[in-house]
C-alpha cells in the first residue's frame, strides 16, 4: 500500500457533513386526507341538525288565573279574616269595611248606594251586549259553516259527474285507438280526444282541491267559533258575579254601613295588601285568591315579531327566577294555546308587564308544565303563583345545511 489509511481518511473528509435527503410527504397521502376532511364535512352538515329557539318572558299562574278581591268603594279597614296563605271556602267572610270611616272622600250612605246602582244598571246593560253579541258570533259562523257545508255537497257531486265523465272518455279513447290501428280514426282525432282526457283530469284535482280548502274552511270556522264561544261565556261569566258582588252590596248598604267581603272561590288567601286601620281604594285590590286544586301554567308574552313562528306543541325549557339554573336545572313544558289577538293594557296589568311593554303588542303564549315542583337538594319545593321566568320555546329543527342554505330558501320560497 503506498499511502497509509490515515492519510486516505483525511483526504476524504468534508467539512458540511454528510448529505441527507428529505423525502417530501407523498402527494397521494395529502388527497386521501383532504377527501376523508372533505367528507365529514359534508357527512356532518347533511346528518347533524339545530333547532331554533325564542326566549320570553313570563311567569307561572293557575290555569284558569287567579282571582283579586277589590273593595266595592273607598273604606277603611275594620276586621281582617285571614292571613297570608291560608285556606279559604268560597263565601267564607274575608274583610270587613265600614264606608263611613272614609269620610275624606264624603261618601254617605245615598251616594254609595246611587253608585252601586248605577254600577249594576252598566253592568246589567253590558251583560246583554254581552249575550247578545255572543248570539250574533254563534249565528253568524253557524251561517257560514253551513254555507261551507252547502258548497262542499255541491263540489261533491262534481266530484261524482266529472269522474264518470273522465271514464267515459276513457272508454271513448281505447276505442279510438283501436279504430287507429284500423285506419278509420286519424292522429288528430286520436290527439284530440287524449287533450279531452287530460283536460277533465285537471277538472277533477281542480274539484279536489277546492274540496280541500272548503274542508280547512269548515274546520278554522269551527275552531274559531269554539274559540268566540268560549271567550264570550268567560266573559258573561265573570261578569254574572261581578254583577252578583254588586247586588249583594246593594243588600249590605241597605241593612248596615259596613261592607263585608266574601271569598268568591275556594283558594288560598295570598297578597293581602290592606291591613285593619288602613283606607281601602277600590281600585287596588284587597288581597288575591289563588284557586284550589288548580293546575300551574306558565304565561309567557311574545313580540309580534316571534310569535308567528311559535305554534301549539312545540317544546319549551323553563327556568324559574327564583331557582337559578345553574344550580337547580331547567324544566321542561308543552305550548298549548297561543292567543291571536294582542293583550289589553289591563291583562298586561295582571301578568305584572310594563304598560310601555304591552303597548308595543304582546301575545299571551300557554304553556302546560311537566312538574308542578322545583328539585332542591333533593326535595320537590312546589312552585308558587308569580313565580317569574325564562323560557326557551324551540321553532324549528333543520339539517345544517338547511340552514347554510335558508337565504336561498327564502327567495325559492321552498326547502
Amino acid at each position: 500500500m503506498l499511502f497509509r489509511k490515515e492519510v486516505l481518511a483525511a483526504k476524504n473528509a468534508r467539512d458540511i457533513g454528510p448529505v441527507v435527503v428529505i423525502s417530501p410527504i407523498p402527494l397521494q397521502l395529502v388527497a386521501i386526507t383532504a377527501f376523508i376532511v372533505f367528507i365529514t364535512i359534508i357527512l356532518f352538515a347533511y346528518f347533524a341538525s339545530y333547532t331554533k329557539k325564542s326566549t320570553l318572558p313570563g311567569f307561572i299562574f293557575p290555569k284558569d288565573g287567579i282571582v283579586k278581591v277589590y273593595a266595592p268603594q273607598p273604606s277603611r279597614v275594620i276586621k281582617l279574616l285571614t292571613t297570608e296563605g291560608a285556606q279559604v271556602n268560597k263565601g267564607d267572610l274575608l274583610y270587613i269595611l265600614n264606608r263611613e270611616s272614609s269620610s275624606q272622600l264624603g261618601q254617605t250612605d245615598i251616594l254609595v248606594r246611587t253608585e252601586l246602582e248605577n254600577q249594576h244598571s252598566r253592568m246589567t246593560d253590558n251583560h246583554i251586549n254581552l249575550t247578545n253579541q255572543l248570539l250574533t258570533v254563534e249565528n253568524n259562523l253557524k251561517n257560514q259553516i253551513e254555507e261551507s257545508d252547502k258548497t262542499k255537497f255541491i263540489v261533491n257531486k262534481k266530484i261524482i259527474i266529472q269522474k264518470k265523465k273522465i271514464a267515459l272518455l276513457t272508454e271513448k279513447q281505447a276505442r279510438f285507438k283501436e279504430m287507429h290501428k284500423s285506419g278509420y280514426v286519424s292522429n288528430q282525432e286520436l290527439d284530440d280526444i287524449q287533450l279531452m282526457v287530460l283536460s277533465e283530469q285537471t277538472n277533477l284535482d281542480t274539484l279536489y282541491l277546492e274540496q280541500k280548502v272548503l274542508d280547512k274552511q269548515r274546520l278554522d270556522a269551527i275552531s274559531y267559533k269554539n274559540e268566540q264561544t268560549a271567550s264570550y261565556k268567560d266573559r258573561i261569566n265573570q261578569l254574572e258575579n261581578t254583577i252578583s258582588d254588586v247586588k249583594n252590596q246593594l243588600v249590605r248598604n241597605e241593612s248596615n254601613e259596613n261592607s263585608y267581603i266574601y271569598a268568591p272561590i275556594s283558594g288560598t288567601a295570598t297578597s293581602i295588601l290592606s291591613q285593619p286601620g288602613q283606607y281601602a281604594d277600590a281600585s287596588k285590590p284587597l288581597l288575591v285568591v289563588i284557586p284550589e286544586h288548580e293546575p300551574l301554567v306558565a304565561f309567557l308574552y311574545a313580540t309580534s315579531k316571534s310569535v308567528g313562528f311559535i305554534k301549539q306543541n312545540d317544546s319549551v325549557r323553563i327556568r324559574y327566577k327564583s331557582f337559578p339554573y345553574e344550580k337547580f336545572g331547567q324544566y321542561t313544558g308543552t305550548v298549548t294555546h297561543i292567543s291571536k289577538t294582542a293583550m289589553s293594557l289591563s291583562d298586561a296589568v295582571d301578568f305584572n308587564i310594563p304598560a310601555s311593554s304591552a303597548s308595543e303588542g304582546l301575545y299571551k303564549v300557554t304553556v302546560s308544565l311537566d312538574q308542578q315542583y322545583v328539585n332542591t337538594y333533593g326535595n320537590k319545593t312546589p312552585l308558587v303563583s308569580g313565580m317569574e321566568i325564562d323560557a326557551d320555546v324551540y321553532l324549528e329543527t333543520r339539517k345544517l345545511y338547511e340552514w347554510v342554505l335558508d337565504p336561498l330558501y327564502s327567495i325559492t320560497g321552498k326547502i
